[in-house]
């Protein structure tokens, strides 16, 4: 069985890289919560509001490539961890049953 360090160990480390994984996501999805603000513009020459919907497509889509990242990544970490805590968990059996 796993022992309670090394478990709590593997959390804390999914924690950091959660939060790592955050902020990256967090820069693209601000991005594109601000890009997708400008959905009205002005034109310069005659002040007039005009829909700016090239501004709000790419907003979205930078929200949208945020949410992948943080969905990919949060995901990819938990495998990650999960497999080293299984494999480090058999290696020790296997030696521990070869001793014997």
């Amino acid at each position: 069985m796993v022992s309670w360090s090394r478990a709590f160990g593997a959390a804390g480390m999914y924690v950091v890289f959660l939060i790592i994984w955050g902020v990256i996501s967090g820069i693209f999805i601000f991005a594109g919560i601000m890009t997708a603000g400008t959905l009205i513009a002005y034109d310069p020459l005659t002040g007039l509001p005009r829909f700016n919907l090239a501004g709000a497509g790419i907003g979205l889509v930078l929200f949208l490539i945020g949410y992948v990242i943080i969905l990919l990544g949060s995901m990819a970490t938990l495998f990650k961890i999960l497999s080293e805590v299984v494999a480090e968990e058999v290696q020790r059996r296997i030696s521990f049953t070869a001793r014997k």
